[in-house]
């Protein structure tokens, strides 16, 4: 028998769904926390120790570490402006439980000792992309390290980082350009900041809000796209799902429910076995929530609800297929060919291109600082020996 048992255990596995029996929504995941909304309400749920924490009112949550951030809407003036129109950037230390203000604004995300997020001019009242109006979102950062606010004065929405750059999206009609070159101002746009010189390059990519992990980060628009951050290359792969995940060379995905796994090695795909949405993953760990409408009553309370649940799967060894027959698991799931009006938007179906990114520079202040030092330099002596060079050349030709 041991023979057997043995055996068994060098197959192919995957562990049991777990439950956290809690109600929630828009799970996201970092190392054995999970952080959903819930009720307009944000919570943490620790897989270790099967806790599950209250943290605040609020919504959009994103965790790196130990640190939870989310964004809350005012109902009493937090940040003293003599209004409650505001919406506040929150910043929850998961093993201190303290709980920080980061700045005004909405859709944060957190990377090391940097959050980004949005923030709307109105509600700073500063013409931060100097346009002349109050109606722009803008990038903006908080440093965990000093607690210093960042303006990065771009117009965008939805941000994500690295340590080096931050990729966002940008209304058309909000910028006041035509980023895509199609003779309309009506697509919202990837662009890339880079945090150390402030210039901003756009990719022309049609995208949606973006997930990133170590510096892949992954969208739909139905078909699913990967981009890499550093690179700014974009591949679109040949399946289609809704609302991907990514953690190294796995993404998972939603499709009419299911759940799958595509890998970005062997370019293939697998299905899970589970019914869910909004999958999330870390390491051999996938999150996600599942209706009891279509499930039943998964935690015995008699209400219908959305389930956060769990799963530890061994992504390396589950049954991949090219899902291009009609045997195929997971048949069904390869894209559609594209339409032409979709060719805007510079992505060829399953080939990875350079974006080709337009540079809209921002300097250092030094920059030009350092050119008026050089003028005012250079620009005597050459003014005055220029001056004695022509009157030697007069006399030389005898005026």
């Amino acid at each position: 028998m041991r023979w057997l048992l043995a055996a068994l255990l060098l197959l192919p596995f995957s562990f049991a769904l777990e439950s956290t029996n809690f109600a929630g929504e828009h799970p996201v995941i970092y190392g054995s926390f999970i952080a959903y909304e819930n009720n307009n309400s944000v919570y943490v749920y620790n897989l270790q120790s099967k806790q599950n924490t209250f943290v605040a009112r609020g919504a959009h949550p994103s965790i790196f570490g130990y640190t939870l951030v989310f964004d809350v809407q005012e109902v009493e003036d937090i940040n003293g402006d003599g209004d409650t129109a505001d919406s506040i950037v929150y910043y929850y230390k998961i093993n201190d439980k303290t709980l920080e203000v980061a700045g005004v604004g909405r859709h944060p995300f957190v990377f090391s000792n940097l959050i980004v997020f949005s923030s709307k001019e109105s509600e700073l009242g500063v013409d931060f992309s100097n346009n002349g109006g109050l109606e722009d979102d803008i990038i903006r950062g908080f440093d965990l390290s000093n607690k210093e606010l960042i303006n990065f004065k771009a117009v965008g929405d939805y941000p994500v980082a690295t340590k080096s750059s931050i990729a966002f999206l940008t209304k058309e009609d909000q910028h006041g350009f035509d980023l895509t070159a199609d003779d309309d101002k009506a697509d919202t746009v990837l662009r890339v900041l880079d945090i150390q010189t402030r210039g901003v390059d756009n990719t022309r990519i049609l995208a949606t809000p973006l997930l990133l992990s170590k510096g892949t980060a992954v969208f739909s628009t139905d078909k699913i796209y990967i981009f890499d951050m550093k690179e700014q290359k974009v591949r679109g792969l040949p399946v289609n799902g809704n609302h991907p995940g990514v953690y190294e060379d796995k993404v998972v995905f939603e499709r009419d429910g299911n759940l799958y796994a595509y890998d970005l090695e062997t370019l293939q795909a697998a299905p899970l076995d589970i019914k869910g949405v909004e999958p999330v993953l870390f390491e051999g760990t996938i999150a996600f929530s599942s209706s009891e409408s279509v499930l039943g009553d998964l935690n015995g309370n008699g209400v219908e609800e959305s389930i956060i649940r769990y799963s530890i799967e061994d992504f390396d060894h589950l049954p991949y297929e090219d899902c291009d027959s009609a045997g195929d698991s997971c048949a069904g799931l390869n894209a559609k060919p594209r339409k032409a009006k979709e060719k805007k938007s510079d992505v060829v179906s399953g080939e990875e291109i350079t974006t080709p990114a337009e540079r809209e520079p921002t300097y250092p202040w030094y920059y030009y600082a350092l050119g008026i030092l050089i003028a005012i330099v250079i620009l005597p002596p050459l003014s005055y020996y220029g001056y004695k060079y022509y009157k030697k050349r007069q006399k030389s030709f005898g005026f």
